[in-house]
């Protein structure tokens, strides 16, 4: 991005110095003049500052706005410029000063500024082609910071957003930790519950398990032939025996 400078030449036609004042001004410029195409602006920068306490006027206070402007002292270059604005009256003057102004808006991040400076360069000289082109540099970077300005301020809702989700799904966690954490105790205890009643159950007789085992577990209707078994047999004993006791005994023969 260009820059106008506006350089004191050592001969103005038609220009005189009427007193020591303004002579000594003069030589300030002159000096300054030198310090800045060598490119020591801070030098230069003194020696316009010194011309203009002296004698102020249009050229000192632009030319020191130029020298603050190439040390980067934007916000005192332009007040510089500002003050050479009050010191012309001719419209290439203004139209560079607004020129400069802009660049030290745009530099600042001052887009809107900047725009607005360009803008007033181009009413004061309006086939400028350097501050059309500046108008639209100024613009896109205008355009550029406020969607920057827009996310900035999306993002902190943006953050807190997943901030609120991320704890409700560590509650959710949590609650199904928990109640996982019940459910296996709840598992426990009842596994616990069934192992004490299996232990107060009464248990079998140990012999009739081994019956079932061996498969000789005797069953009601085989008790019951068997009883009747071991009565007919009884009956049978009793009747030998009433038979026998009833028959008549035959007496000993006396020989």
């Amino acid at each position: 991005m260009k820059i106008y400078f506006k350089l004191i030449l050592l001969l103005i036609i038609g220009f005189s110095y009427s007193n020591a004042s303004s002579q000594s001004a003069h030589k300030l410029l002159r000096k300054g003049d030198k310090a800045y195409l060598n490119g020591d602006f801070q030098k230069a920068e003194q020696s316009y500052s010194s011309a203009n306490e002296k004698n102020g006027g249009f050229a000192s206070s632009f030319n020191l706005g130029n020298s603050q402007y190439q040390q980067k002292n934007y916000a005192d270059a332009t007040k510089s410029y500002q003050n050479a604005l009050g010191s012309t009256t001719t419209s290439t003057d203004k139209a560079n000063i607004y020129y400069n102004v802009g660049n030290a808006a745009y530099e600042q991040k001052q887009y809107q500024q900047a725009v607005n400076a360009y803008k007033k360069a181009l009413k004061y000289n309006p086939s400028d082609l350097a501050s059309k082109e500046n108008i639209i540099l100024a613009k896109h970077a205008l355009r550029q910071q406020q969607k920057q300005e827009n996310k900035d301020k999306k993002d902190p809702q943006d953050q807190k957003n997943k901030e609120d989700q991320q704890q409700e799904n560590n509650k959710e966690q949590e609650n199904k930790d928990s109640q996982d954490q019940k459910n296996k105790e709840q598992q426990q205890k009842d596994q616990q519950n069934k192992e004490d009643q299996d232990q107060n159950k009464p248990k079998d007789d140990p012999s009739k398990e081994k019956q079932k085992a061996n498969g000789n577990e005797m069953s009601k209707k085989e008790a019951k032939e068997l009883l009747d078994v071991i009565e007919n047999e009884e009956k049978k004993v009793h009747q030998k025996l009433r038979r026998v006791d009833g028959k008549a005994i035959k007496p000993k023969k006396d020989w």
